[in-house]
């Protein structure tokens, strides 16, 4: 009876911790990535329901029957092809809860199973946080492909257009209006009073924008984010914009322009990542925003496990307004 009374309340306190960490988790492992963090404030995170694909719908071309005319004059009423959609994959990641059955002794009074499996859910939750940051910001050569979400370094390439890849099962280098900016700021021996990476930003902003279309958030490594503030430290010292959505959750920014921007430790150096989160978002199953199973026992463990699961993705609508600036050749005197 003793042991039966004992897993009966290591499901129930299970389950009640469940519930009371669970409104919390998802969210605290999205605000802890600034890019998704960033993404979350602008609503771009958002629950996809199934689907054998993650589609996003693009338009790539102009519908063609706009004219003037006058009077009786005959209107143009050809049927124009001008959306598309993108498709993209559900990328899936998991994460353990074990509880030993020593633990369970251990630790065999009610409030005690609660406060051990409060503490492996909230280390799993920072592992999640750890992980999908990592994952966001690396480079494409240092995952797995099939099995990894897309990050930056996929969606906005850091090579010339004609030789960027798929994305969304379009390929970049045959269809020109899918590819995403990108260039190249040099000058070894600069002064920082020069002001190089400045300069190539207007350019690089003003290339990825056009009429309303700007990007709103500038995300980068330490290194880059620190020669910006060397370049500009007396302007800076005038301006104290910041984005106060950001910091609300623990983030230093900048403005440039209208433009957040923001640093992350996880971000390839020398990699300025000019973004627009109206063309960028992450979706999640409704089924997989990091819900937890049961606890189980294996038949070869003195032990009971539970998954916190995850399925979604990265994805883009129109790279032609997000961009990738490389200074890795940008060396200051």
């Amino acid at each position: 009876m003793a042991v039966n009374s004992y897993t009966y309340d290591l499901d129930n306190i299970g389950v009640t911790t469940l519930q009371v960490l669970r409104p919390r988790i998802a969210d605290a492992i999205f605000k802890a990535s600034p890019t998704v963090a960033y993404l979350l404030s602008k609503g771009r995170v958002r629950m996809e329901n199934g689907g054998k694909w993650i589609e996003e719908p693009l338009m790539y071309a102009k519908n063609t029957t706009v004219q003037a005319y006058r009077g009786y004059d005959v209107l143009n009423v050809q049927p124009t092809e001008e959306l598309t959609s993108a498709r993209f994959q559900w990328r899936q990641a998991a994460g353990s809860i074990t509880i030993s059955g020593l633990e369970e002794l251990q630790n065999s009074g009610a409030q005690a199973l609660f406060s051990i499996l409060k503490q492996k859910i909230q280390v799993l939750e920072m592992s999640f946080q750890e992980w999908l940051n990592g994952k966001i910001h690396a480079a494409s050569s240092a995952k797995d492909v099939t099995r990894d979400i897309l990050g930056l370094d996929e969606i906005v390439e850091n090579v010339a257009g004609a030789s960027q890849g798929t994305l969304g099962g379009i390929d970049k280098g045959t269809y020109t209006w899918w590819r995403n900016q990108r260039d190249t700021v040099t000058g070894a021996g600069s002064a920082y009073t020069d002001r190089p990476l400045t300069k190539a930003m207007l350019t690089f902003y003003n290339d990825c924008s056009k009429g309303l279309a700007r990007p709103d958030l500038i995300i980068t490594d330490q290194t880059t984010y620190e020669d910006y503030e060397k370049e500009n430290h007396d302007l800076l010292r005038l301006n104290t914009a910041k984005d106060t959505s950001m910091l609300d959750v623990g983030f230093e920014n900048q403005r440039y322009k209208s433009t957040t921007m923001m640093w992350d430790e996880d971000s390839q150096a020398g990699h300025m990542y000019f973004l627009n989160s109206k063309y960028m978002s992450f979706a999640i199953h409704s089924r997989r925003n990091f819900v937890m199973t049961p606890f189980a026992t294996p038949h070869n463990q003195d032990a009971r496990t539970a998954q916190m699961l995850f399925a979604g993705n990265m994805t883009a609508s129109n790279c032609r307004f997000l961009g990738v600036l490389d200074r890795t050749g940008l060396t200051y005197a």
